[in-house]
């Protein structure tokens, strides 16, 4: 059972980033305390004597596969490379609401609402990325990164294509108001941000009390890992 305290961060950035996507990609480490592990969430566990030996060594491997791909994109990112960034990000990567390089300043296209998300390409993302990490500072920023211990980033698998369920079985409560403000979204119209079983994401505590990073990696037909979005209020 997640505490009130861990609901009351979640429910702030829900209202910071009036994003859904927000709310679906909590990180397990989000939940240090609550009695919540950070494994990867099973669909139903009626399911798990129909699943064969073989398919399960294969799911863990996969998921093991994109842990270390996303552990080495953090890395490159820690160290304000670019470079490295961009032999992980997607040709397009859904920045969501709240994020830090939605500000004008950093010349993001399609930046400058804070309120909603924005697809961009890699190459604008990175270009925003240089600016940013360059105002910080390199030097800098690299002393600021490395005060993130690996405790604090953690990993969840996606086992339903469904923000509510993903959310709901991370904090290990339902979440009838969040639900409902899904429904509603929907109802009115409003596409929520693409969401596929075996998604992985990572999550990453800062060292300030509500500071989370999310950056959400898909595996595409072809075996690799990318980064397909990201939350990022730095």
């Amino acid at each position: 059972m997640a505490s009130p305290s861990i609901l009351k961060r979640i429910g702030d950035i829900l209202v910071c980033a009036g994003s859904a996507v927000l709310a679906g990609l909590v990180p397990a480490g989000l939940l240090a305390g609550s009695g919540c592990a950070s494994v990867p969430v099973r669909t139903n566990a009626a399911e798990e004597p129909a699943t064969s030996e073989a398919r399960r060594g294969h799911d863990t491997q996969t998921t093991d596969a994109g842990i270390k791909v996303a552990k080495t994109f953090w890395t490159a990112l820690a160290a304000g490379d670019t470079e490295g960034m961009a032999e992980h990000y997607a040709d397009e990567v859904v920045v969501w609401g709240s994020s830090e390089l939605l500000k004008t300043e950093w010349g993001l296209p399609g930046g400058g609402d804070r309120s909603r998300d924005v697809k961009v390409r890699k190459a604008d993302l990175l270009r925003a990325y240089e600016s940013f990490i360059e105002s910080v500072g390199r030097e800098r920023w690299r002393d600021l990164c490395a005060r993130i211990d690996d405790d604090k980033i953690s990993f969840i698998t996606v086992a339903v294509a469904d923000w509510a369920d993903t959310f709901e079985r991370l904090v290990g409560q339902p979440l009838p108001e969040f639900r409902k403000s899904l429904n509603e979204r929907k109802a009115a119209g409003q596409t929520l941000a693409d969401l596929h079983v075996g998604d992985l994401v990572m999550g990453v505590d800062k060292p300030d009390p509500d500071g989370m990073l999310f950056f959400q990696l898909r595996q595409t037909t072809s075996g690799k890992w990318q980064v397909v979005g990201e939350a990022t209020d730095y």
